[in-house]
Protein backbone atom coordinates (compact mmCIF):
# COMPACT_ATOMS: atom_id res chain seq x y z
CA UNK A 1 0.00 0.00 0.00
CA UNK A 2 1.13 3.32 -0.79
CA UNK A 3 1.47 5.65 2.30
CA UNK A 4 1.52 9.54 2.77
CA UNK A 5 3.60 10.90 -0.24
CA UNK A 6 7.01 12.98 1.39
CA UNK A 7 5.47 16.53 0.27
CA UNK A 8 7.95 17.94 2.72
CA UNK A 9 10.37 16.65 0.73
CA UNK A 10 9.11 17.69 -2.78
CA UNK A 11 11.31 20.65 -3.35
CA UNK A 12 10.79 23.33 -5.08
CA UNK A 13 7.97 23.98 -7.36
CA UNK A 14 7.51 26.60 -10.03
CA UNK A 15 3.13 27.00 -9.67
CA UNK A 16 1.27 28.45 -12.40
CA UNK A 17 -1.78 30.25 -12.57
CA UNK A 18 -4.06 30.99 -15.53
CA UNK A 19 -5.44 34.55 -14.87
CA UNK A 20 -7.09 35.31 -17.56
CA UNK A 21 -10.38 35.63 -16.04
CA UNK A 22 -8.36 38.88 -14.22
CA UNK A 23 -8.38 41.15 -17.01
CA UNK A 24 -11.49 42.43 -18.03
CA UNK A 25 -12.47 45.31 -15.46
CA UNK A 26 -15.56 45.00 -13.09
CA UNK A 27 -14.58 41.92 -10.86
CA UNK A 28 -17.20 39.90 -9.69
CA UNK A 29 -17.20 36.97 -7.35
CA UNK A 30 -14.85 34.19 -9.35
CA UNK A 31 -12.93 37.49 -10.30
CA UNK A 32 -12.40 38.49 -6.80
CA UNK A 33 -11.64 35.20 -5.48
CA UNK A 34 -8.79 34.43 -7.72
CA UNK A 35 -7.52 37.64 -6.98
CA UNK A 36 -7.17 37.18 -3.47
CA UNK A 37 -5.62 34.17 -3.30
CA UNK A 38 -2.75 34.62 -6.13
CA UNK A 39 -2.40 38.04 -4.12
CA UNK A 40 -2.25 35.33 -0.78
CA UNK A 41 0.28 33.27 -2.70
CA UNK A 42 3.24 34.98 -2.95
CA UNK A 43 3.26 34.57 1.24
CA UNK A 44 2.69 31.20 1.71
CA UNK A 45 4.91 29.59 -0.52
CA UNK A 46 7.81 27.78 0.49
CA UNK A 47 11.77 28.97 0.10
CA UNK A 48 12.41 27.93 -3.54
CA UNK A 49 8.76 27.92 -5.12
CA UNK A 50 7.36 30.55 -7.20
CA UNK A 51 4.61 31.58 -8.70
CA UNK A 52 4.29 32.40 -12.78
CA UNK A 53 1.09 34.37 -12.87
CA UNK A 54 -0.03 34.17 -17.27
CA UNK A 55 -2.53 36.28 -18.73
CA UNK A 56 -2.60 37.89 -21.85
CA UNK A 57 -2.56 41.61 -20.95
CA UNK A 58 -0.61 43.06 -17.82
CA UNK A 59 -2.53 42.68 -15.09
CA UNK A 60 -3.43 45.85 -13.07
CA UNK A 61 -2.87 46.04 -9.13
CA UNK A 62 -0.51 43.00 -9.45
CA UNK A 63 3.06 43.98 -8.80
CA UNK A 64 5.66 41.23 -9.29
CA UNK A 65 7.63 40.48 -6.38
CA UNK A 66 10.37 37.94 -5.37
CA UNK A 67 9.20 34.77 -6.24
CA UNK A 68 6.32 35.92 -7.65
CA UNK A 69 5.59 37.94 -10.98
CA UNK A 70 2.84 38.26 -13.74
CA UNK A 71 3.64 37.46 -17.27
CA UNK A 72 1.64 38.55 -19.88
CA UNK A 73 2.26 36.55 -23.18
CA UNK A 74 -0.49 38.34 -25.76
CA UNK A 75 -2.33 36.24 -28.04
CA UNK A 76 -5.67 36.33 -28.88
CA UNK A 77 -8.85 37.54 -27.52
CA UNK A 78 -10.63 34.72 -27.16
CA UNK A 79 -9.55 32.67 -23.91
CA UNK A 80 -10.47 29.40 -25.30
CA UNK A 81 -8.07 29.74 -28.05
CA UNK A 82 -5.49 31.72 -25.79
CA UNK A 83 -5.52 28.69 -23.28
CA UNK A 84 -3.95 26.52 -26.27
CA UNK A 85 -1.86 28.63 -28.54
CA UNK A 86 0.35 30.48 -25.94
CA UNK A 87 -0.71 29.49 -22.29
CA UNK A 88 0.45 25.78 -23.23
CA UNK A 89 3.81 26.66 -24.65
CA UNK A 90 4.78 28.60 -22.06
CA UNK A 91 3.97 26.14 -19.72
CA UNK A 92 6.76 24.39 -21.23
CA UNK A 93 8.76 27.15 -21.83
CA UNK A 94 9.28 28.12 -18.25
CA UNK A 95 9.26 24.55 -16.89
CA UNK A 96 6.26 24.82 -15.27
CA UNK A 97 5.70 21.77 -12.58
CA UNK A 98 1.69 22.30 -12.27
CA UNK A 99 -1.54 24.75 -13.21
CA UNK A 100 -3.95 26.24 -11.41
CA UNK A 101 -7.06 27.34 -13.23
CA UNK A 102 -9.64 29.71 -11.12
CA UNK A 103 -12.51 28.58 -13.25
CA UNK A 104 -12.60 24.96 -15.19
CA UNK A 105 -10.96 26.30 -18.56
CA UNK A 106 -7.83 24.14 -18.99
CA UNK A 107 -5.28 24.13 -21.78
CA UNK A 108 -5.47 20.75 -23.65
CA UNK A 109 -2.22 20.75 -24.94
CA UNK A 110 -0.09 20.02 -22.26
CA UNK A 111 1.38 17.33 -20.48
CA UNK A 112 1.87 19.72 -17.23
CA UNK A 113 -0.82 18.34 -13.89
CA UNK A 114 -3.53 20.94 -14.17
CA UNK A 115 -5.90 21.96 -10.75
CA UNK A 116 -9.42 23.53 -11.63
CA UNK A 117 -11.80 25.28 -9.45
CA UNK A 118 -15.17 24.62 -9.82
CA UNK A 119 -16.93 26.83 -8.24
CA UNK A 120 -21.04 25.57 -8.64
CA UNK A 121 -24.11 23.98 -10.81
CA UNK A 122 -27.25 26.01 -10.53
CA UNK A 123 -28.73 24.08 -12.84
CA UNK A 124 -28.70 21.05 -10.65
CA UNK A 125 -30.89 23.51 -8.36
CA UNK A 126 -32.86 24.16 -11.36
CA UNK A 127 -32.16 23.59 -14.78
CA UNK A 128 -32.49 26.81 -17.09
CA UNK A 129 -31.91 28.88 -13.96
CA UNK A 130 -28.64 30.37 -15.92
CA UNK A 131 -29.70 29.85 -19.49
CA UNK A 132 -29.17 26.52 -21.50
CA UNK A 133 -26.31 27.61 -23.81
CA UNK A 134 -24.43 28.97 -20.25
CA UNK A 135 -25.02 26.08 -18.27
CA UNK A 136 -23.84 23.57 -21.71
CA UNK A 137 -20.87 25.18 -21.23
CA UNK A 138 -20.02 24.72 -17.82
CA UNK A 139 -20.98 21.79 -17.89
CA UNK A 140 -18.78 20.90 -20.83
CA UNK A 141 -15.89 22.49 -19.27
CA UNK A 142 -16.87 20.24 -16.26
CA UNK A 143 -16.33 17.44 -18.11
CA UNK A 144 -13.09 18.13 -19.48
CA UNK A 145 -11.69 19.51 -16.52
CA UNK A 146 -12.95 15.76 -14.47
CA UNK A 147 -11.22 13.89 -17.29
CA UNK A 148 -8.19 15.95 -17.39
CA UNK A 149 -7.39 17.70 -14.41
CA UNK A 150 -5.18 15.90 -11.92
CA UNK A 151 -7.28 17.88 -8.92
CA UNK A 152 -10.56 19.51 -8.89
CA UNK A 153 -11.11 22.28 -6.36
CA UNK A 154 -14.33 23.18 -4.79
CA UNK A 155 -15.53 26.38 -2.38
CA UNK A 156 -17.85 23.79 0.00
CA UNK A 157 -18.87 20.56 0.71
CA UNK A 158 -22.22 21.53 -0.96
CA UNK A 159 -20.32 22.23 -4.23
CA UNK A 160 -18.22 19.18 -3.69
CA UNK A 161 -21.93 16.95 -3.21
CA UNK A 162 -22.57 18.57 -6.56
CA UNK A 163 -19.55 17.24 -8.38
CA UNK A 164 -20.00 14.15 -7.05
CA UNK A 165 -23.47 13.45 -8.30
CA UNK A 166 -22.67 14.91 -11.85
CA UNK A 167 -19.49 12.93 -11.84
CA UNK A 168 -18.79 9.98 -9.37
CA UNK A 169 -15.79 8.68 -10.87
CA UNK A 170 -14.03 12.22 -9.48
CA UNK A 171 -14.65 11.96 -6.02
CA UNK A 172 -11.44 10.59 -4.73
CA UNK A 173 -9.63 13.80 -6.44
CA UNK A 174 -12.62 16.50 -5.30
CA UNK A 175 -10.26 19.11 -2.67
CA UNK A 176 -12.45 21.76 -0.50
CA UNK A 177 -10.53 24.95 -0.36
CA UNK A 178 -12.84 27.07 1.07
CA UNK A 179 -12.58 31.28 0.64
CA UNK A 180 -11.46 33.89 2.73
CA UNK A 181 -11.88 37.96 3.19
CA UNK A 182 -9.88 40.75 2.22
CA UNK A 183 -7.87 42.17 4.28
CA UNK A 184 -9.87 45.92 3.76
CA UNK A 185 -12.43 44.71 5.40
CA UNK A 186 -11.07 44.31 8.49
CA UNK A 187 -8.86 47.14 8.50
CA UNK A 188 -10.23 50.61 10.37
CA UNK A 189 -12.57 52.53 8.62
CA UNK A 190 -12.53 56.16 7.62
CA UNK A 191 -16.12 56.70 8.46
CA UNK A 192 -16.48 60.58 7.08
CA UNK A 193 -14.99 59.38 3.57
CA UNK A 194 -17.64 56.17 4.07
CA UNK A 195 -20.51 58.77 4.78
CA UNK A 196 -19.54 61.24 2.09
CA UNK A 197 -19.34 58.19 -0.93
CA UNK A 198 -22.73 56.96 0.12
CA UNK A 199 -24.10 60.85 0.06
CA UNK A 200 -22.45 60.71 -3.43
CA UNK A 201 -24.88 57.78 -4.43
CA UNK A 202 -27.79 59.23 -3.17
CA UNK A 203 -28.46 56.71 -0.52
CA UNK A 204 -31.05 57.02 2.59
CA UNK A 205 -29.75 56.69 6.27
CA UNK A 206 -31.21 53.26 6.25
CA UNK A 207 -30.76 50.45 3.90
CA UNK A 208 -30.79 47.12 3.39
CA UNK A 209 -28.00 45.71 1.48
CA UNK A 210 -27.84 43.16 -1.60
CA UNK A 211 -24.20 42.28 -3.22
CA UNK A 212 -24.20 40.05 -5.77
CA UNK A 213 -26.12 41.45 -9.11
CA UNK A 214 -29.16 40.51 -10.84
CA UNK A 215 -27.82 36.94 -12.06
CA UNK A 216 -30.71 34.81 -12.36
CA UNK A 217 -29.75 32.31 -8.95
CA UNK A 218 -29.14 35.52 -6.94
CA UNK A 219 -33.18 35.66 -6.85
CA UNK A 220 -33.52 38.90 -6.94
CA UNK A 221 -37.13 39.15 -7.79
CA UNK A 222 -37.61 37.07 -4.74
CA UNK A 223 -36.05 39.59 -2.64
CA UNK A 224 -37.83 42.14 -3.78
CA UNK A 225 -41.47 40.50 -3.07
CA UNK A 226 -39.70 39.83 0.45
CA UNK A 227 -39.10 43.48 0.82
CA UNK A 228 -42.20 44.70 0.00
CA UNK A 229 -43.45 42.33 2.82
CA UNK A 230 -41.04 43.24 5.11
CA UNK A 231 -42.27 47.11 4.50
CA UNK A 232 -46.18 45.96 4.53
CA UNK A 233 -44.87 44.90 8.27
CA UNK A 234 -43.50 48.27 9.25
CA UNK A 235 -39.82 48.02 7.99
CA UNK A 236 -38.35 51.34 7.80
CA UNK A 237 -35.12 50.83 5.79
CA UNK A 238 -34.85 51.07 2.41
CA UNK A 239 -32.92 48.19 0.05
CA UNK A 240 -29.65 49.11 -2.36
CA UNK A 241 -28.86 46.49 -4.54
CA UNK A 242 -24.99 46.17 -5.83
CA UNK A 243 -23.61 44.26 -8.64
CA UNK A 244 -23.62 43.96 -12.32
CA UNK A 245 -26.47 43.49 -14.61
CA UNK A 246 -30.08 44.63 -15.40
CA UNK A 247 -32.14 46.79 -13.05
CA UNK A 248 -34.73 44.52 -11.77
CA UNK A 249 -38.30 45.53 -13.56
CA UNK A 250 -41.25 46.73 -11.14
CA UNK A 251 -39.22 47.48 -8.32
CA UNK A 252 -40.66 48.16 -4.83
CA UNK A 253 -41.08 52.01 -3.59
CA UNK A 254 -37.54 52.48 -1.92
CA UNK A 255 -35.24 50.01 -3.89
CA UNK A 256 -31.71 51.90 -4.99
CA UNK A 257 -29.86 49.61 -8.00
CA UNK A 258 -25.87 50.62 -8.28
CA UNK A 259 -24.86 47.90 -10.22
CA UNK A 260 -21.08 47.29 -10.20
CA UNK A 261 -19.50 49.17 -7.76
CA UNK A 262 -15.42 49.17 -7.02
CA UNK A 263 -13.75 47.82 -3.55
CA UNK A 264 -13.68 50.76 -1.75
CA UNK A 265 -17.37 51.62 -2.71
CA UNK A 266 -18.43 48.14 -1.43
CA UNK A 267 -17.17 48.67 1.73
CA UNK A 268 -18.45 52.21 2.45
CA UNK A 269 -21.51 50.31 1.47
CA UNK A 270 -21.40 47.72 4.32
CA UNK A 271 -20.84 50.07 6.17
CA UNK A 272 -23.90 52.35 5.75
CA UNK A 273 -26.41 48.97 5.84
CA UNK A 274 -28.45 47.84 9.02
CA UNK A 275 -27.92 44.29 7.29
CA UNK A 276 -27.06 42.39 4.34
CA UNK A 277 -29.63 40.34 3.03
CA UNK A 278 -29.07 37.51 0.45
CA UNK A 279 -32.32 35.68 -1.26
CA UNK A 280 -30.08 33.51 -3.39
CA UNK A 281 -31.15 30.21 -5.42
CA UNK A 282 -28.06 28.70 -5.54
CA UNK A 283 -24.15 29.86 -4.42
CA UNK A 284 -20.95 27.75 -4.06
CA UNK A 285 -19.96 29.58 -1.06
CA UNK A 286 -20.72 33.27 -0.29
CA UNK A 287 -18.13 36.09 -0.27
CA UNK A 288 -20.22 38.81 1.08
CA UNK A 289 -21.70 36.97 3.60
CA UNK A 290 -17.86 37.00 5.29
CA UNK A 291 -17.17 40.47 3.96
CA UNK A 292 -20.47 41.91 6.06
CA UNK A 293 -19.43 40.10 8.56
CA UNK A 294 -15.90 41.41 9.00
CA UNK A 295 -17.69 44.69 9.24
CA UNK A 296 -20.04 44.35 11.84
CA UNK A 297 -22.88 43.77 9.16
CA UNK A 298 -25.29 41.35 10.27
CA UNK A 299 -26.49 38.80 7.80
CA UNK A 300 -29.92 37.59 6.64
CA UNK A 301 -30.31 35.27 3.48
CA UNK A 302 -31.49 32.00 2.11
CA UNK A 303 -29.81 28.92 3.04
CA UNK A 304 -28.50 28.18 -0.21
CA UNK A 305 -25.70 25.59 -1.00
CA UNK A 306 -22.08 27.11 -0.03
CA UNK A 307 -24.04 30.04 2.28
CA UNK A 308 -24.21 27.91 4.63
CA UNK A 309 -20.70 26.65 5.41
CA UNK A 310 -19.66 30.53 4.53
CA UNK A 311 -22.20 31.73 7.35
CA UNK A 312 -20.97 28.71 10.16
CA UNK A 313 -23.93 29.51 12.31
CA UNK A 314 -23.35 33.08 12.77
CA UNK A 315 -26.04 34.43 10.17
CA UNK A 316 -30.23 34.55 10.19
CA UNK A 317 -30.49 31.68 7.24
CA UNK A 318 -34.40 30.84 6.12
CA UNK A 319 -34.99 28.50 3.45
CA UNK A 320 -34.73 28.79 -0.17
CA UNK A 321 -37.58 30.08 -1.54
CA UNK A 322 -39.91 31.68 1.58
CA UNK A 323 -39.96 35.05 0.95
CA UNK A 324 -42.30 35.24 3.75
CA UNK A 325 -40.08 33.95 5.75
CA UNK A 326 -37.09 35.83 4.51
CA UNK A 327 -39.69 39.41 5.31
CA UNK A 328 -40.01 38.03 8.91
CA UNK A 329 -35.63 37.43 9.45
CA UNK A 330 -35.33 40.93 7.87
CA UNK A 331 -38.02 42.90 10.36
CA UNK A 332 -36.55 40.96 13.04
CA UNK A 333 -33.15 41.97 12.91
CA UNK A 334 -34.50 45.33 12.78
CA UNK A 335 -36.49 45.12 15.85
CA UNK A 336 -34.99 42.74 17.62
CA UNK A 337 -31.63 44.66 19.39
CA UNK A 338 -30.65 41.35 20.92
CA UNK A 339 -30.57 39.14 18.12
CA UNK A 340 -28.85 42.00 16.02
CA UNK A 341 -25.84 42.37 18.37
CA UNK A 342 -25.70 38.56 18.64
CA UNK A 343 -25.21 37.83 14.79
CA UNK A 344 -23.04 40.55 14.60
CA UNK A 345 -20.29 39.26 17.45
CA UNK A 346 -20.58 36.17 16.12
CA UNK A 347 -20.13 37.12 12.39
CA UNK A 348 -17.54 39.31 13.25
CA UNK A 349 -15.93 36.16 15.13
CA UNK A 350 -16.70 33.89 12.13
CA UNK A 351 -15.16 35.79 9.58
CA UNK A 352 -11.79 36.04 11.89
CA UNK A 353 -11.05 32.21 10.80
CA UNK A 354 -11.73 33.39 7.10
CA UNK A 355 -8.56 35.01 5.67
CA UNK A 356 -6.50 34.51 2.13
CA UNK A 357 -3.60 33.36 3.50
CA UNK A 358 -5.34 30.01 4.76
CA UNK A 359 -7.12 29.61 1.05
CA UNK A 360 -3.96 30.30 -0.51
CA UNK A 361 -1.99 27.51 1.84
CA UNK A 362 -4.84 24.77 1.36
CA UNK A 363 -4.97 25.82 -2.34
CA UNK A 364 -0.61 25.20 -2.62
CA UNK A 365 -1.10 21.93 -0.60
CA UNK A 366 -3.22 20.97 -3.30
CA UNK A 367 -1.00 21.87 -6.54
CA UNK A 368 1.90 20.26 -4.30
CA UNK A 369 -0.10 16.86 -4.46
CA UNK A 370 -0.67 17.15 -8.00
CA UNK A 371 2.59 17.14 -8.68
CA UNK A 372 3.39 14.30 -6.99
CA UNK A 373 0.17 12.96 -8.83
CA UNK A 374 -0.58 10.57 -5.66
CA UNK A 375 -4.02 10.68 -3.47
CA UNK A 376 -2.57 10.83 0.43
CA UNK A 377 -3.00 7.58 2.01
CA UNK A 378 -4.22 5.68 -0.60
CA UNK A 379 -3.21 3.14 -3.43
CA UNK A 380 -4.46 4.84 -6.89
CA UNK A 381 -2.34 7.23 -9.01
CA UNK A 382 -3.91 10.03 -11.41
Amino acid sequence: MTGRPPYGDLGPVRIAVDASILEPPCPTGVERVAAGIVRAMRDVISDGEDVVVFSRAPLLGFRDAVRFRNVALGGPDAPLVWRETDLAPALAMMKVAVLWSPVTAIPMRTSVPRVATFHEAPWLVRPGMEGMLRERAHALRLRVAVAAAARIVVPSEATAAQLRQLHPDAAPWVRVVAHGVDERFFAPQDEAAAARRRADLGLPARYLLQVGGNRPRKNVPGLLRAFARYRLRGGRSDLVLAGPGPDAERTPRGVTSLGWVDDDTLVALYGGASALVLASDSEGYGIPVLEAFALGVPVVACAAGGVVEAAGGAAMLVPVGDDEALAAAMLEVETDDTARANLIWRGRARAATCRWDASARKLVAVLREAVVGKNVGATWVR
